[in-house]
């Protein structure tokens, strides 16, 4: 039964890294990714936090102006900077 979880479990780690990926997307909430796949909110954070040194986190308003927070991974992340916004964050690294 063991076995059996973790292949869930990675099944689960794949749809979530996926819903992160999405071309449409540039983040996404976690009433979101549970909403696509799904999931129940707590094992989409609990994902979250087992991939959280791929991920790129950050504050975010809803349409409502309510603060949330939104996720992305790292490769997602960089692949969709623009040109400026690599040379800004290079800049603020530096300085």
């Amino acid at each position: 039964m063991g076995r059996k979880e973790s292949e869930l479990s990675n099944d689960t780690t794949s749809a979530v890294i996926q819903s992160l990926e999405s071309p449409k997307f540039r983040y996404r909430t976690v009433d979101a990714i549970v909403a696509e796949l799904n999931l129940s909110p707590a094992t989409v954070r609990r994902t979250l936090v087992q991939l959280e040194n791929q991920l790129v986190a950050r504050l975010a308003r809803t349409a409502e102006g309510d603060k949330v927070v939104v996720y992305t991974t790292r490769r997602h992340h960089f692949g969709n900077m623009s040109v400026w916004e690599k040379l800004s964050s290079a800049f603020r690294n530096r300085a």
